[in-house]
């Protein structure tokens, strides 16, 4: 049995004009926008509950500006991961 890409995966937004909301920072011209736009390389902290689309912003950004990205999740990985 061949493993399937969740259907969250295969429907996450590809691009900033794909993502829904938040359109008081994503909009053009808009701080995080702006930012994410003019390739400015900050540390950035998105916080939120699950499902707001904190993974797909972070992996559109790193794609749009050809950074590597790697997921770890807190609660199920460990910190002997990270080396």
């Amino acid at each position: 049995m061949a493993f399937k890409t969740p259907l969250a995966d295969q429907m996450r937004p590809q691009e900033l004009a794909q993502m829904v909301g938040q359109q008081q920072l994503l909009a053009p011209g808009q701080p995080l926008r702006q930012i994410i736009d003019c390739h400015v390389n900050i540390p950035l902290i998105l916080w939120g509950p699950p499902g707001t689309g904190k993974t797909s912003l972070a992996q559109i950004i790193a794609r749009q500006n050809h950074y590597p990205f790697v997921t770890f999740n807190a609660s199920t990985d460990n910190k002997a991961q990270l080396t």
